[in-house]
């Protein structure tokens, strides 16, 4: 069976999901010994996915993608 990539968005929602089983964010943190607020910024977008949530989600890190940046101007 293939694995699906997940991005960022589909790992927040399923720790939202998560949190509704616990039935708070802090029932939630305290599952997976991190700090509230660190649910709270996750969800919120201001930080990135850590290793304890994604370990307790059962998920690992896919690599990351790269593009190329649009063309610069010519400076010469």
């Amino acid at each position: 069976m293939a694995k699906r990539l997940m991005t960022v968005e589909d790992v927040r929602k399923l720790l939202s999901k998560e949190v509704e089983k616990a039935g708070s964010q802090r029932a939630l943190a305290r599952q997976i010994g991190i700090s509230v607020q660190y649910i709270s910024r996750f969800l919120a977008g201001e930080v990135p996915t850590g290793k304890r949530v994604l370990d307790w989600l059962g998920i690992e890190e896919a690599g990351m993608t790269y593009r190329r940046k649009p063309k610069a101007p010519d400076h010469g």
